[in-house]
């Protein structure tokens, strides 16, 4: 299995701290609006981290 753009934990705490919220208060359309956002940014940032990473491990390796 390959890696996950986003780990279970993010996904977690996005859906529970903004798409909740958001339905409970009939506002479906911002729930999933906010929530879409803050998934993109939260694998931006993912993708940052890996490439840092990599970066280090190859600068190791030569």
């Amino acid at each position: 299995m390959g890696r996950r753009a986003l780990p279970d934990i993010t996904c977690k705490q996005i859906i529970e701290d903004i798409i909740v919220p958001n339905f409970k208060g009939d506002d479906y359309y911002r729930g999933i609006e906010e929530g879409t956002d803050a998934m993109m940014q939260a694998v931006k940032e993912n993708i940052k981290h890996q490439r840092v990473i990599t970066k280090k491990v190859v600068d190791l390796l030569y």
